[in-house]
Protein backbone atom coordinates (compact mmCIF):
# COMPACT_ATOMS: atom_id res chain seq x y z
CA UNK A 1 0.00 0.00 0.00
CA UNK A 2 1.17 3.33 -0.83
CA UNK A 3 0.56 6.42 1.01
CA UNK A 4 0.23 9.37 -0.96
CA UNK A 5 2.06 12.58 1.45
CA UNK A 6 0.36 15.30 1.04
CA UNK A 7 -1.44 17.01 3.13
CA UNK A 8 -5.32 17.18 1.88
CA UNK A 9 -8.42 19.31 3.28
CA UNK A 10 -10.50 17.92 5.72
CA UNK A 11 -13.72 19.62 4.71
CA UNK A 12 -15.87 19.75 1.99
CA UNK A 13 -16.48 22.54 -0.28
CA UNK A 14 -19.71 24.72 0.87
CA UNK A 15 -21.60 23.75 -2.27
CA UNK A 16 -21.11 20.18 -1.58
CA UNK A 17 -24.32 18.46 -1.32
CA UNK A 18 -25.57 16.06 1.55
CA UNK A 19 -23.13 18.07 4.03
CA UNK A 20 -25.25 16.74 7.48
CA UNK A 21 -24.69 13.17 6.00
CA UNK A 22 -21.80 10.68 7.42
CA UNK A 23 -19.38 10.63 4.96
CA UNK A 24 -19.78 6.98 3.58
CA UNK A 25 -23.40 7.77 3.05
CA UNK A 26 -22.46 10.46 0.40
CA UNK A 27 -20.05 9.15 -1.00
CA UNK A 28 -22.45 5.82 -1.75
CA UNK A 29 -24.66 7.90 -2.94
CA UNK A 30 -22.89 9.51 -5.46
CA UNK A 31 -20.93 6.62 -6.38
CA UNK A 32 -24.74 5.15 -6.90
CA UNK A 33 -25.61 8.64 -9.32
CA UNK A 34 -22.83 8.33 -11.46
CA UNK A 35 -23.59 4.43 -11.63
CA UNK A 36 -26.94 5.69 -12.98
CA UNK A 37 -25.61 8.48 -14.97
CA UNK A 38 -22.55 10.04 -15.39
CA UNK A 39 -22.91 14.28 -14.60
CA UNK A 40 -20.15 17.00 -14.51
CA UNK A 41 -21.09 17.82 -10.84
CA UNK A 42 -21.14 14.53 -9.56
CA UNK A 43 -18.06 13.58 -10.88
CA UNK A 44 -16.23 16.82 -9.57
CA UNK A 45 -18.52 16.27 -6.33
CA UNK A 46 -17.48 12.64 -5.74
CA UNK A 47 -13.62 12.94 -6.46
CA UNK A 48 -13.14 15.81 -4.12
CA UNK A 49 -14.76 14.11 -1.59
CA UNK A 50 -13.01 10.70 -1.98
CA UNK A 51 -9.74 12.72 -2.01
CA UNK A 52 -10.35 15.42 0.85
CA UNK A 53 -11.19 12.71 3.32
CA UNK A 54 -10.08 9.23 2.14
CA UNK A 55 -7.89 7.70 5.07
CA UNK A 56 -6.29 5.20 2.88
CA UNK A 57 -5.51 4.82 -0.33
CA UNK A 58 -3.76 2.25 -2.80
CA UNK A 59 -1.68 3.49 -6.08
CA UNK A 60 -3.67 6.50 -6.18
CA UNK A 61 -6.80 5.18 -7.74
CA UNK A 62 -8.17 2.86 -4.50
CA UNK A 63 -9.64 5.11 -2.17
CA UNK A 64 -11.11 3.88 1.13
CA UNK A 65 -13.28 6.11 4.02
CA UNK A 66 -14.59 5.84 7.01
CA UNK A 67 -17.06 7.73 9.20
CA UNK A 68 -15.14 9.74 11.70
CA UNK A 69 -16.10 9.50 15.58
CA UNK A 70 -16.14 12.41 17.69
CA UNK A 71 -12.36 13.38 18.11
CA UNK A 72 -11.01 11.90 15.18
CA UNK A 73 -9.84 13.62 12.17
CA UNK A 74 -8.75 12.27 8.61
CA UNK A 75 -5.11 13.17 9.09
CA UNK A 76 -4.73 11.43 12.36
CA UNK A 77 -6.20 8.34 10.69
CA UNK A 78 -3.92 8.26 7.65
CA UNK A 79 -0.74 8.92 9.85
CA UNK A 80 -1.75 4.71 10.84
CA UNK A 81 -0.21 3.03 8.52
CA UNK A 82 -1.60 -0.08 9.38
CA UNK A 83 -5.58 0.99 8.79
CA UNK A 84 -8.11 -0.39 10.66
CA UNK A 85 -11.02 -2.66 9.78
CA UNK A 86 -13.26 -0.23 9.91
CA UNK A 87 -12.21 1.74 6.63
CA UNK A 88 -14.70 0.90 3.64
CA UNK A 89 -13.04 0.68 -0.01
CA UNK A 90 -15.17 2.92 -1.62
CA UNK A 91 -13.64 3.29 -5.32
CA UNK A 92 -11.37 0.82 -6.84
CA UNK A 93 -10.77 3.29 -10.34
CA UNK A 94 -10.98 6.72 -9.76
CA UNK A 95 -9.09 7.45 -12.44
CA UNK A 96 -10.84 4.96 -14.77
CA UNK A 97 -13.99 7.33 -13.77
CA UNK A 98 -12.07 10.66 -14.46
CA UNK A 99 -10.81 9.60 -17.94
CA UNK A 100 -14.29 7.93 -18.60
CA UNK A 101 -15.57 11.36 -17.58
CA UNK A 102 -12.95 13.23 -19.71
CA UNK A 103 -14.28 11.47 -23.11
CA UNK A 104 -17.80 12.25 -22.56
CA UNK A 105 -17.45 15.65 -21.67
CA UNK A 106 -13.97 16.88 -22.81
CA UNK A 107 -14.79 20.73 -22.35
CA UNK A 108 -16.54 20.75 -18.93
CA UNK A 109 -14.62 22.96 -16.74
CA UNK A 110 -16.18 20.31 -13.78
CA UNK A 111 -14.60 17.49 -15.26
CA UNK A 112 -10.89 19.22 -16.02
CA UNK A 113 -11.16 20.48 -12.11
CA UNK A 114 -11.51 17.36 -10.90
CA UNK A 115 -9.23 15.87 -13.48
CA UNK A 116 -6.37 18.53 -12.38
CA UNK A 117 -6.95 18.28 -8.82
CA UNK A 118 -6.37 14.48 -8.80
CA UNK A 119 -3.44 15.16 -10.73
CA UNK A 120 -2.48 17.65 -8.64
CA UNK A 121 -2.50 16.05 -5.19
CA UNK A 122 -1.25 12.11 -7.00
CA UNK A 123 1.62 13.52 -8.50
CA UNK A 124 3.93 12.99 -5.27
CA UNK A 125 2.77 9.44 -5.22
CA UNK A 126 4.73 6.30 -6.21
CA UNK A 127 2.14 5.83 -8.33
CA UNK A 128 1.78 8.66 -10.87
CA UNK A 129 -1.55 9.45 -12.10
CA UNK A 130 -2.48 8.52 -15.90
CA UNK A 131 -3.81 11.72 -16.49
CA UNK A 132 -1.64 14.43 -17.17
CA UNK A 133 -1.60 18.00 -16.86
CA UNK A 134 1.29 20.90 -17.60
CA UNK A 135 1.08 23.65 -14.66
CA UNK A 136 -0.77 26.34 -17.18
CA UNK A 137 -3.52 23.09 -17.94
CA UNK A 138 -4.04 22.72 -14.03
CA UNK A 139 -4.08 26.73 -13.17
CA UNK A 140 -6.40 27.55 -16.40
CA UNK A 141 -8.91 24.66 -14.62
CA UNK A 142 -8.03 26.28 -11.00
CA UNK A 143 -9.24 29.09 -12.02
CA UNK A 144 -11.98 28.40 -14.17
CA UNK A 145 -13.48 26.66 -10.99
CA UNK A 146 -12.91 30.35 -9.26
CA UNK A 147 -15.04 31.70 -11.07
CA UNK A 148 -17.43 29.52 -11.24
CA UNK A 149 -17.21 29.10 -7.47
CA UNK A 150 -16.22 25.49 -7.06
CA UNK A 151 -12.87 25.80 -6.40
CA UNK A 152 -11.70 24.24 -2.86
CA UNK A 153 -8.94 25.60 -0.78
CA UNK A 154 -6.40 23.43 -1.19
CA UNK A 155 -6.55 23.78 -5.09
CA UNK A 156 -6.56 28.32 -4.69
CA UNK A 157 -3.83 27.57 -2.95
CA UNK A 158 -1.62 25.06 -5.56
CA UNK A 159 -1.58 28.80 -7.04
CA UNK A 160 0.32 30.58 -4.69
CA UNK A 161 2.50 27.26 -3.34
CA UNK A 162 5.65 27.14 -4.76
CA UNK A 163 5.71 30.72 -4.14
CA UNK A 164 4.71 30.94 -0.65
CA UNK A 165 7.40 28.05 -0.26
CA UNK A 166 10.55 30.29 -0.91
CA UNK A 167 10.86 32.34 2.57
CA UNK A 168 9.86 35.41 1.03
CA UNK A 169 6.51 38.08 1.25
CA UNK A 170 4.14 37.16 -1.44
CA UNK A 171 3.07 40.51 -3.31
CA UNK A 172 -0.62 41.36 -2.36
CA UNK A 173 -2.19 40.06 -5.00
CA UNK A 174 -0.54 36.24 -4.16
CA UNK A 175 -1.72 36.84 -0.65
CA UNK A 176 -5.34 37.67 -1.28
CA UNK A 177 -5.32 34.41 -2.59
CA UNK A 178 -3.32 32.63 0.23
CA UNK A 179 -6.10 34.39 2.05
CA UNK A 180 -8.75 33.53 -0.10
CA UNK A 181 -7.75 29.54 0.04
CA UNK A 182 -8.10 29.78 3.80
CA UNK A 183 -11.19 31.15 3.88
CA UNK A 184 -12.53 27.75 1.58
CA UNK A 185 -10.34 25.61 4.23
CA UNK A 186 -9.40 26.82 7.47
CA UNK A 187 -8.30 23.45 8.71
CA UNK A 188 -5.92 22.48 6.37
CA UNK A 189 -2.36 23.21 8.07
CA UNK A 190 -0.45 24.10 5.30
CA UNK A 191 -2.90 26.31 4.28
CA UNK A 192 -3.40 27.96 7.54
CA UNK A 193 0.45 27.31 8.45
CA UNK A 194 1.34 29.26 5.01
CA UNK A 195 -0.57 32.34 5.99
CA UNK A 196 0.27 32.50 9.49
CA UNK A 197 3.79 33.50 7.94
CA UNK A 198 3.09 35.23 5.10
CA UNK A 199 0.94 37.63 7.58
CA UNK A 200 4.02 37.89 9.71
CA UNK A 201 6.14 38.71 7.02
CA UNK A 202 3.65 41.53 6.35
CA UNK A 203 3.77 42.60 9.70
CA UNK A 204 -0.15 41.97 10.36
CA UNK A 205 0.34 40.56 13.66
CA UNK A 206 -3.68 40.55 14.74
CA UNK A 207 -4.29 38.94 11.96
CA UNK A 208 -1.46 36.29 12.55
CA UNK A 209 -2.84 36.08 15.76
CA UNK A 210 -6.28 34.89 14.33
CA UNK A 211 -4.81 32.50 12.13
CA UNK A 212 -2.69 31.11 15.16
CA UNK A 213 -5.70 30.50 17.51
CA UNK A 214 -7.77 28.60 15.03
CA UNK A 215 -4.83 26.50 14.28
CA UNK A 216 -3.82 25.94 17.96
CA UNK A 217 -7.64 24.82 18.39
CA UNK A 218 -8.32 22.68 15.16
CA UNK A 219 -5.77 20.62 15.77
CA UNK A 220 -3.97 17.89 18.11
CA UNK A 221 -1.20 17.47 16.40
CA UNK A 222 2.16 18.23 18.11
CA UNK A 223 3.25 19.89 14.57
CA UNK A 224 0.73 22.08 14.27
CA UNK A 225 0.89 23.16 17.41
CA UNK A 226 3.95 24.02 17.71
CA UNK A 227 3.88 26.08 14.57
CA UNK A 228 0.47 27.82 15.94
CA UNK A 229 2.51 29.01 19.53
CA UNK A 230 5.43 29.60 17.22
CA UNK A 231 3.26 32.36 15.26
CA UNK A 232 1.80 33.48 18.48
CA UNK A 233 5.27 34.54 20.22
CA UNK A 234 6.18 36.07 16.81
CA UNK A 235 2.82 38.18 16.57
CA UNK A 236 3.04 39.17 20.22
CA UNK A 237 6.64 40.56 19.35
CA UNK A 238 5.72 42.70 16.54
CA UNK A 239 2.80 44.40 19.19
CA UNK A 240 5.33 44.88 21.75
CA UNK A 241 3.76 42.47 24.32
CA UNK A 242 6.34 40.11 25.74
CA UNK A 243 4.60 39.02 28.73
CA UNK A 244 1.93 37.15 25.94
CA UNK A 245 4.87 36.26 23.21
CA UNK A 246 6.81 34.90 26.31
CA UNK A 247 3.54 33.01 27.21
CA UNK A 248 3.51 31.61 24.06
CA UNK A 249 6.93 29.83 23.99
CA UNK A 250 7.04 28.72 27.49
CA UNK A 251 3.98 26.89 26.38
CA UNK A 252 5.95 25.32 23.48
CA UNK A 253 8.71 24.65 24.97
CA UNK A 254 6.05 22.39 27.86
CA UNK A 255 5.32 20.46 24.57
CA UNK A 256 8.39 19.78 23.12
CA UNK A 257 11.77 20.94 25.19
CA UNK A 258 13.90 20.38 22.16
CA UNK A 259 12.32 23.25 20.13
CA UNK A 260 15.40 25.33 19.36
CA UNK A 261 14.08 27.75 17.20
CA UNK A 262 10.73 28.65 20.21
CA UNK A 263 14.26 28.34 22.48
CA UNK A 264 15.99 31.10 20.08
CA UNK A 265 12.97 33.09 19.94
CA UNK A 266 12.09 33.23 23.80
CA UNK A 267 16.28 33.95 24.53
CA UNK A 268 16.76 36.91 22.16
CA UNK A 269 13.22 38.21 23.70
CA UNK A 270 14.32 37.74 26.73
CA UNK A 271 17.80 40.21 26.26
CA UNK A 272 16.44 42.52 24.67
CA UNK A 273 13.73 42.86 27.62
CA UNK A 274 16.45 41.94 30.23
CA UNK A 275 14.14 39.34 31.69
CA UNK A 276 16.74 37.51 33.51
CA UNK A 277 14.56 35.60 35.38
CA UNK A 278 13.11 34.04 32.08
CA UNK A 279 16.31 34.01 30.67
CA UNK A 280 18.22 31.85 33.06
CA UNK A 281 15.22 29.61 33.68
CA UNK A 282 14.76 28.69 29.43
CA UNK A 283 18.33 27.45 29.37
CA UNK A 284 18.05 26.14 32.77
CA UNK A 285 14.92 23.82 31.72
CA UNK A 286 16.73 23.22 28.64
CA UNK A 287 19.92 21.87 30.21
CA UNK A 288 17.66 19.84 32.95
CA UNK A 289 15.48 17.98 29.79
CA UNK A 290 18.91 16.30 29.06
CA UNK A 291 20.49 16.04 32.51
CA UNK A 292 23.29 18.92 31.76
CA UNK A 293 24.85 16.75 29.23
CA UNK A 294 27.79 18.11 27.45
CA UNK A 295 25.47 18.27 24.04
CA UNK A 296 23.11 20.82 25.33
CA UNK A 297 25.67 22.94 26.56
CA UNK A 298 26.75 22.78 22.73
CA UNK A 299 23.16 23.97 21.99
CA UNK A 300 23.24 26.73 24.16
CA UNK A 301 27.23 27.69 22.53
CA UNK A 302 25.43 27.50 18.96
CA UNK A 303 22.88 30.41 20.10
CA UNK A 304 26.00 32.85 21.83
CA UNK A 305 28.00 31.66 18.72
CA UNK A 306 25.19 33.29 16.34
CA UNK A 307 23.73 36.01 18.57
CA UNK A 308 26.97 36.44 20.95
CA UNK A 309 27.23 36.69 24.83
CA UNK A 310 25.60 38.89 27.02
CA UNK A 311 25.97 39.98 30.78
CA UNK A 312 22.57 37.33 31.80
CA UNK A 313 25.09 34.44 30.29
CA UNK A 314 27.39 35.24 33.22
CA UNK A 315 24.15 35.34 35.84
CA UNK A 316 23.25 31.65 33.68
CA UNK A 317 27.03 30.72 34.53
CA UNK A 318 26.65 31.43 38.44
CA UNK A 319 23.50 29.76 39.21
CA UNK A 320 24.73 26.41 37.26
CA UNK A 321 27.27 26.39 39.48
CA UNK A 322 25.04 26.45 42.58
CA UNK A 323 23.60 23.50 41.64
CA UNK A 324 23.81 19.74 43.05
CA UNK A 325 23.25 16.90 41.53
CA UNK A 326 23.03 12.85 43.07
CA UNK A 327 24.43 11.68 39.89
CA UNK A 328 28.22 12.00 39.51
CA UNK A 329 28.16 11.97 35.51
CA UNK A 330 25.04 14.71 35.86
CA UNK A 331 28.28 16.49 37.98
CA UNK A 332 31.14 15.65 35.66
CA UNK A 333 29.37 17.27 32.67
CA UNK A 334 28.00 20.17 34.05
CA UNK A 335 31.68 20.87 35.61
CA UNK A 336 32.82 20.35 31.95
CA UNK A 337 29.80 22.21 30.37
CA UNK A 338 29.91 25.45 33.13
CA UNK A 339 34.09 25.60 32.88
CA UNK A 340 33.44 25.75 28.43
CA UNK A 341 30.78 28.59 29.48
CA UNK A 342 33.04 30.79 31.70
CA UNK A 343 35.77 30.25 29.01
CA UNK A 344 33.40 31.26 26.37
CA UNK A 345 32.30 34.34 28.75
CA UNK A 346 36.29 35.23 29.33
CA UNK A 347 36.57 34.30 32.92
CA UNK A 348 39.40 32.11 33.04
CA UNK A 349 39.35 32.22 36.80
CA UNK A 350 35.69 30.69 37.26
CA UNK A 351 36.30 28.16 34.23
CA UNK A 352 39.34 26.76 35.68
CA UNK A 353 37.21 26.36 38.96
CA UNK A 354 34.72 23.77 37.09
CA UNK A 355 37.54 22.07 35.23
CA UNK A 356 39.44 21.19 38.70
CA UNK A 357 36.24 19.95 40.35
CA UNK A 358 35.92 17.80 37.39
CA UNK A 359 39.37 16.35 37.36
CA UNK A 360 38.66 15.19 40.51
CA UNK A 361 36.08 13.50 39.65
CA UNK A 362 37.81 11.29 37.36
CA UNK A 363 40.80 10.94 39.31
CA UNK A 364 38.73 9.50 41.88
CA UNK A 365 37.20 6.74 39.66
CA UNK A 366 39.70 4.43 38.33
CA UNK A 367 38.13 3.49 35.46
CA UNK A 368 37.18 7.50 34.11
CA UNK A 369 38.31 7.49 30.34
CA UNK A 370 41.95 8.76 29.72
CA UNK A 371 40.33 10.56 26.53
CA UNK A 372 38.25 12.52 29.16
CA UNK A 373 40.51 13.84 31.75
CA UNK A 374 42.86 14.93 28.93
CA UNK A 375 40.15 17.06 27.48
CA UNK A 376 39.52 18.37 31.16
CA UNK A 377 43.91 18.53 31.34
CA UNK A 378 43.70 20.60 28.22
CA UNK A 379 40.70 23.01 29.75
CA UNK A 380 42.79 23.70 32.73
CA UNK A 381 45.90 24.37 30.49
CA UNK A 382 43.86 27.17 28.44
CA UNK A 383 42.63 28.96 31.50
CA UNK A 384 46.16 29.03 33.01
CA UNK A 385 47.30 30.48 29.59
CA UNK A 386 44.86 32.87 29.54
CA UNK A 387 45.42 34.05 33.27
CA UNK A 388 49.25 34.23 32.87
CA UNK A 389 48.77 36.02 29.45
CA UNK A 390 46.65 38.99 31.95
CA UNK A 391 49.27 38.83 34.41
Amino acid sequence: MVLCLVVCCLTLNADEPHDQKPLVEQALELKSALEHELTPTAVRQYTVLLIENYVKQALWRSFFLRDLKPGETVLELRAHKEGSPHDILIEDNLEELLIAAGKKFPDDPEVTYAQAYYHYLGSCCEAKPLITFTKEAQVLAIEKARTAGFANGRAVFSLVEEEASHGKALKQEDLDLLIEAYSLDQLDPEISGALLEQLLMHEKPQSALRVAEAMYKAHDFLQQRLMALHGTARAYLQLNQYQNAMKAIKTGLKLAPDHYVLLTIGLVAAREQNDNESYKQLIADYLNHHHFMVPAFETYFAFLVKHGTHPLDEEVASALETMSFDSVPTSLDRYVGVATLWLRLKKPAQARTQFVHAREILQSDKQSPEALLQVVEQGIQACDEQLNHRN
